[in-house]
């Protein structure tokens, strides 16, 4: 008979355990006076970036591809959201310039200008300067910053 009295002392304990700790929690429920409660948080939005007052070409890629066979370029319009202005790839070593065009195409922030093949038999090899040239519906020209690529 011991057992069942030491079970139903152990229950009991338990319970009144449970209802005296349920007092503790922080689910909304108000607190002692001065004692410190839930804290709020304040989320601050961050600025939205204002879209910049000049368009901008910008170089995503500018390298020989794996295979040696060619240079892969790729690259963007910031501030022009159009299609069927012209992308210009120009490459140029000393007096050697190289031209590969692209279509420009809109898409949700930018003009995309896709990505530029240029075969490697038509680079001497050595250092050549990247450049994108993007050509307006408008006949705006707006030119990014050269990249360095390097034939081998």
């Amino acid at each position: 008979m011991r057992t069942p009295r030491w079970s139903a002392r152990t229950i009991a304990a338990c319970a009144l355990l449970t209802l005296g700790l349920s007092g503790c929690t922080t689910g909304g429920v108000i607190g002692l006076p001065g004692s410190p409660g839930p804290s709020l948080t304040t989320v601050t939005p961050t600025p939205t970036p204002t879209p910049t007052s000049e368009p901008e070409a910008v170089i995503v890629v500018a390298s020989v591809d794996a295979d040696g066979k060619a240079v892969t370029t790729s690259g963007y319009v910031n501030g022009i959201i159009e299609d069927g202005g012209s992308c210009a790839f120009v490459l140029t070593s000393g007096a050697s310039t190289v031209t590969t065009t692209t279509a420009g195409q809109a898409d949700r922030s930018t003009t995309s200008c896709g990505q530029g093949s240029t075969p490697i038999g038509r680079l001497s090899r050595g250092s050549w300067n990247v450049v994108l040239t993007y050509t307006s519906l408008s006949q705006r020209t707006v030119v990014s910053q050269p990249v360095s690529v390097e034939i081998p």
